[in-house]
């Protein structure tokens, strides 16, 4: 009776003691929940027009252009850029152009035996320079575009873009003291998306132009000029048999076939493919850039 007495009580004052923390937890975690509210209803743009300042917004805009759409074409760019190089570009073992008697002496060696075919390790040599050389013409093309995009795409920069972007939002939902209407963002946010997606085309365009024309012919032919005293290294430390040697063979740049353009510009189409404009800049970023 004793333990049965000492046992109720027991679980009589456990129960208690939870349902006293239990409320007490409710209490404490009451101001939490009310406070997570308030946050959320500070996060939440209201449905009423409401003012952006046309600094912050330009910036957004401008960072998203930067890092997940211009960052993706310049890299393409760059690649698409050295992979038609390497195409300019081949290395082959050729004989040795030598005097009438090597000739002779050659012509009569081939009589006495079978021509000499590369052997499989020579095979897997060249192999491997090539793969070096590509890998050499990849880093060297990428290193030289990144200085000339820098030059030729000052437009696409992000000082002169968010210029632009706070000019033409201005133009069409200015208010006073630099502020943008965000009901007007949303209501021009078709036309304010063809005005700045337009901009970024053209100026990748003439980007584009300008490197087809003036920097990739100078900048192959460099390239050529450098490899040529990389083989004529090689040639002097690794003498092959039968008179031969590695040459270089480039096509010039202005023998290509399209236009560099023609390859370039699906870049910016694949870029924003998945990217809603009209919802990510007029309804987020004004959301993000209000006073």
């Amino acid at each position: 009776m004793t333990t049965s007495i000492i046992t109720a009580a027991s679980t009589t004052t456990t129960a208690s003691t939870v349902s006293h923390a239990s409320t007490i937890t409710n209490q404490v975690e009451e101001p939490q929940n009310k406070t997570t509210t308030i946050e959320q209803d500070a996060n939440t743009c209201p449905e009423t027009d409401f003012l952006i300042p046309v600094e912050r917004f330009a910036q957004l805009v401008s960072t998203h252009w930067q890092f997940d759409h211009l960052d993706f074409i310049k890299s393409g760019t760059y690649k698409t850029i050295s992979e038609q190089f390497q195409k300019h570009i081949s290395v082959s073992i050729q004989q040795k152009k030598g005097n009438a008697v090597d000739q002779q002496q050659t012509m009569n060696n081939n009589r006495q035996k079978t021509f000499r075919i590369i052997s499989s390790w020579e095979m897997m040599d060249l192999e491997i320079l090539h793969a070096q050389i590509f890998g050499a013409i990849q880093a060297h093309t990428e290193g030289s575009l990144h200085l000339a995009w820098d030059r030729l795409a000052d437009k696409l920069g992000q000082p002169a873009f968010e210029a632009y972007i706070r000019s033409t939002s201005l133009k069409h939902c200015g208010q006073q003291d630099m502020l943008l209407s965000s009901t007007c963002l949303k209501q021009s946010a078709a036309q304010l998306s063809l005005e700045l997606d337009d901009y970024i085309q053209q100026n990748l365009i003439q980007v584009f132009n300008a490197l087809d024309s003036d920097v990739l012919p100078q900048l192959l032919a460099n390239t050529s000029k450098d490899l040529t005293d990389v083989l004529a290294y090689f040639n002097r430390l690794f003498l092959l048999g039968d008179n031969q040697q590695l040459e270089l063979q480039v096509t010039p740049w202005t023998q290509q076939t399209d236009s560099l353009k023609s390859k370039l510009l699906p870049l910016l189409e694949k870029s924003i493919l998945n990217d809603d404009h009209l919802f990510d800049f007029f309804s987020d970023y004004a959301c993000l850039s209000r006073a």
